[in-house]
């Protein structure tokens, strides 16, 4: 009984296998197909890209012309704030943009107000230089001290003959 069952077996298996090697070479087969076909389709596509423009060339250059309108459109509008046209940037800006020190620079230069800390500051350093000034001069001999101060400005050099004679 148990030799009739591999029997059986054996020859459920012995007809089964033609078909079964043939359903595997068709999945071979058809593997190899859809390789090759994936290949193609990777040409294709990027035979298309590159009709269309879409080659890693063609987006750096569309990226490049993105900046560069991005800078020219900033340059115009900077330029426009410069010529305050349209009083745009008289009361607009000015107001809104105030005491800050970086961006007050684009507004046109009557309207780059100094916060009194910053003229205080400048006010400071500039008595601070005079005084080294004057400490230098007298330090001098009286021929050097004329020299120098012949080549100083007119309001200068009466500054410092004032500071010097304190």
């Amino acid at each position: 009984m148990k030799n009739q069952k591999i029997q059986q077996n054996n020859k459920g298996t012995s007809k089964n296998n033609p078909d079964k090697e043939a359903e595997l070479k068709k999945k071979a087969v058809s593997k190899e197909q859809i390789a090759e076909l994936m290949k193609e389709k990777k040409k294709m596509q990027e035979e298309l890209d590159e009709l269309w423009g879409q080659t890693t060339g063609g987006k750096a250059v569309c990226v490049l012309a993105f900046f560069g309108l991005l800078v020219l459109f900033l340059g115009i509008f900077v330029g426009i704030v410069k010529l305050d046209v349209g009083n745009f940037a008289t009361d607009v800006l000015a107001p809104m943009i105030g005491d800050v020190p970086v961006i007050r620079t684009i507004l046109p230069s009557d309207l780059q107000k100094k916060s009194p800390k910053e003229v205080a500051a400048e006010e400071q350093a500039a008595s601070e230089q005079a005084d080294l000034v004057v400490r230098i001069l007298k330090n001098m001999t009286p021929a050097n001290r004329a020299a120098i101060i012949s080549n100083m400005s007119v309001a200068n050099a009466s500054q410092v003959t004032v500071m010097m004679e304190q």
